[in-house]
């Protein structure tokens, strides 16, 4: 079974701003592309074997288990509801990202 994806506006804007200082700050194009292309393709074959991961289940906001997926050196955290991925958050791995879930 295939699951939907759906990207909240929260996982979305971590993306583009990490994904904007890779390119503006770090002067780096061509890493925000593969960094974009690479959590591409990751999200994409989570849509067919979402459990496989264990849950992460800390979270200030909601007793829905998180998972997540490391693409090169960040985090994907995702949840799921029924049939659909629900794509949360975008996190360089070296911030306190419990702070930010």
């Amino acid at each position: 079974m295939a699951y939907k994806i759906k990207y909240f506006r929260s996982f979305n804007r971590t993306l583009n701003n990490s994904l904007r200082y890779i390119v503006n700050d770090l002067g780096n194009p061509v890493a925000a592309r593969n960094l974009l292309t690479n959590t591409n393709n990751e999200i994409k074959k989570l849509a067919d074997y979402p459990f496989t991961l264990r849950p992460f289940t800390y979270s200030k906001r909601s007793n829905t288990p998180y998972y997540r997926i490391i693409v090169n050196n960040h985090y994907v955290f995702f949840t799921v509801r029924g049939n659909t991925l629900e794509m949360r958050y975008f996190i360089y791995n070296r911030r306190n990202y419990i702070e930010l879930i």
